[in-house]
């Protein structure tokens, strides 16, 4: 991409800097999780679950929409992997899915309209392979980070109280973070509350 100055070797047309920004996330996000985990079979979930929030935030930033196609593979990916990983019990499968979706759902039928369908089958997918309580925690932080960054860009005027903005990004980013660091951020939080 730099050698060609970012233009098409062939028709000379521009190449949008996504591209490459997206090969470098992922292999930065790769390279991270690889670190943490090291050749084991959980870096096989780990890997699979950040390519497919990662393609799915894109599309919702730049489309408003999730494909289903991309869900049902993150669904299916958790159970044939936890089958081989046994990261979870069954128990704590399907309740993740339970959580997600359920949690979501109630938001959509409460905002009638303002959560997508999309949101609801990921935050399902995703609880597949988080379990209930990682599922809470990636919920609570993709909800978190979505309320400062919606506000910031309300108050800057990119974005009226109306407008919609795409949560994908946001529960992508949560379901890493709970992915990789969901005991931890449990224990702070309750440290935190004064629970423990």
């Amino acid at each position: 991409y730099l050698w060609l100055k970012g233009r098409c070797r062939y028709c000379h047309h521009r190449i949008s800097p996504r591209y490459p920004l997206v090969e470098v996330a992922t292999g930065l996000g790769f390279e991270l999780l690889y670190l943490r985990y090291g050749p084991e079979p959980s870096l096989a979930s780990r890997l699979v679950l950040f390519s497919a929030l990662l393609v799915v935030a894109l599309i919702d930033v730049q489309h408003y929409r999730i494909p289903n196609e991309v869900t049902v593979f993150l669904a299916v990916s958790a159970v044939v992997l936890n089958l081989w990983t046994r990261e979870l019990t069954w128990w704590q499968v399907g309740a993740g899915a339970l959580v997600g979706g359920g949690i979501l759902g109630g938001l959509a039928l409460a905002s009638r309209g303002g959560m997508g369908e999309g949101d609801v089958k990921l935050a399902a997918a995703t609880g597949l392979f988080l379990g209930p309580a990682g599922q809470l925690l990636a919920i609570l932080l993709a909800a978190g980070l979505g309320a400062a960054v919606g506000g910031i860009l309300i108050l800057g005027g990119r974005k009226g109280r109306r407008d919609p903005i795409p949560f994908a990004p946001f529960l992508a980013m949560g379901t890493v973070a709970a992915y990789l660091w969901g005991e931890a951020l449990w224990r702070l939080y309750l440290s935190w509350a004064g629970v423990v």
